[in-house]
């Protein structure tokens, strides 16, 4: 299944991580999309991949030091998890904790959740729920406890026999990301194999 890596955007006139990205995605034949969370300075959650707003509009400031009313003026297509969770129904839904965030409480049942960072510490006590836990991940990690995970995500050109057979022997799903310019070097069977690309 293929999950658009932040929507279907051109950061003209369709913004990453916005309603628009995501509609556009699903309505071109994606399975699912994935977004970036991070928390305004009066804790509303929002999608954004940059810890500043430069890139996606013509303003400057941190995302974690504005209250969102002062953020929206400043990126009026600026979406925040409410917005997806109450649009989106039965639909695959990857999140990317950018802090340490509690997301659990604004989560419905209608959809597929899977909640990832860079982070370990972002993740790791998140409780058990109706989602799934997991870490983006370059190399193998001593410091993760794997027991705690449902999924890893793997960049694309790291992937080995080895490295899965790793995962999948401790029943932990494997998710390959930065798919775009690698599709032509994996070998057929991770294709077919992994259910999750981006």
């Amino acid at each position: 299944m293929l999950i658009a890596h932040r929507g279907l955007y051109d950061n003209k006139k369709i913004k990453e991580n916005t309603i628009k990205a995501f509609d556009k995605a699903l309505q071109n034949g994606f399975d699912g999309f994935e977004t970036d969370l991070r928390e305004t300075k009066d804790g509303k959650i929002v999608l954004m991949h940059d810890p500043i707003i430069s890139r996606v509009s013509d303003s400057f400031g941190l995302v974690k030091n504005m209250e969102y009313s002062k953020l929206k003026k400043k990126f009026k297509d600026i979406t925040t998890l409410e917005d997806i969770t109450n649009k989106y129904q039965n639909q695959i839904i990857f999140l990317e904790l950018k802090d340490k965030i509690d997301v659990t409480k604004h989560l419905n049942n209608n959809n597929t959740y899977y909640i990832t960072s860079f982070n370990y510490n972002n993740i790791k006590d998140l409780p058990k729920g109706n989602y799934k836990r997991g870490v983006l991940n370059y190399v193998f990690n001593t410091n993760i406890d794997y027991k705690n995970l449902d999924f890893i995500m793997i960049l694309s050109d790291l992937i080995t026999d080895k490295i899965y057979e790793f995962y999948t022997n401790q029943n932990i799903e494997v998710v390959l990301y930065g798919i775009n310019k690698h599709i032509p070097t994996l070998k057929k069977e991770y294709l077919d194999r992994i259910k999750y690309i981006y």
